[in-house]
């Protein structure tokens, strides 16, 4: 009985019905997916998803920046997608972890609600998926505030089933201090211009961009000609500590920026 029960598992994970799921891209392996997956630990303040007929591949690109701080994870940490169960308590209903290995895409199965079973043990039709990772050298849960995904950009949480492409960026801001591999700066900037004095870090140009998820629209020098705005495609600017900088962006945003020595 229990042979027969996995492989109908087995069968409803990888041909999910109309509506409910995603083939996967033909150029992923799925057994591959499915190895780095099995190795996953569910981290210690995680339930385990509950398996159900109703899932969905999300597809999680080998060139995917997943971050905490704009730092990128260790192989292993946990990357997971949570619903609100019946009392409003966020329960894991898909789990995967971050792979080591360049190269390799990674799966998360998220599991939506089985109608049949009295208690909500997963996602609803079009309910707002919160996405969290886990840090195994902090040994703590960091809420995601945004994603990005091949087909669209989204600065809220997306909603099940996915439909949105595979995933290409996952970052927290998080001025949580009990981690060791935290070492930093929080910066608050506001919807504008703002004066901007770059920070004691040799993090790269490319690299501190992208900690703006999005919000950013350009910089420049205060009291110079160098000038960083993308949409123009004008990248000419070099970041030195201690100089005072302009940046224009379109919200309210906290600036996480890693100290990189």
């Amino acid at each position: 009985m229990q042979i027969i029960f996995l492989a109908v598992l087995f069968i409803t994970i990888y041909n999910e019905a109309p509506g409910q799921g995603k083939e996967l891209n033909p150029n992923y392996d799925r057994n591959e997916l499915m190895d780095i997956n099995r190795d996953c630990i569910v981290p210690p303040d995680w339930n385990e998803p509950v398996i159900t007929p109703v899932s969905y591949i999300l597809v999680i690109k080998s060139s995917a920046k997943i971050l905490i701080n704009g730092e990128p994870l260790n192989e292993g940490d946990g990357i997971g997608a949570f619903y609100l169960d019946d009392n409003g308590n966020p329960k894991c209903g898909g789990f995967s972890c971050a792979s080591g290995e360049m190269g390799v895409a990674s799966g998360l199965i998220l599991f939506g609600d089985d109608s049949f079973t009295p208690e909500k043990d997963g996602f609803y039709t079009n309910e707002e998926i919160l996405f969290k990772l886990f840090s195994w050298s902090c040994m703590h849960t960091f809420d995601v505030d945004s994603v990005r995904f091949t087909d669209d950009y989204f600065n809220s949480n997306p909603l099940f089933p996915l439909d949105y492409g595979e995933l290409v960026y996952m970052n927290c801001n998080s001025s949580y201090i009990d981690c060791h591999t935290w070492n930093g700066y929080q910066i608050k900037l506001t919807e504008g211009w703002n004066d901007f004095v770059f920070p004691e870090t040799k993090m790269s140009t490319s690299k501190f961009f992208d900690l703006f998820d999005g919000s950013f629209i350009m910089m420049n020098e205060k009291n110079g000609t160098g000038v960083y705005w993308p949409e123009m495609e004008i990248y000419n600017l070099d970041l030195i500590p201690g100089k005072t900088y302009k940046v224009f962006i379109d919200k309210d945003f906290e600036l996480a920026v890693p100290n990189i020595q």
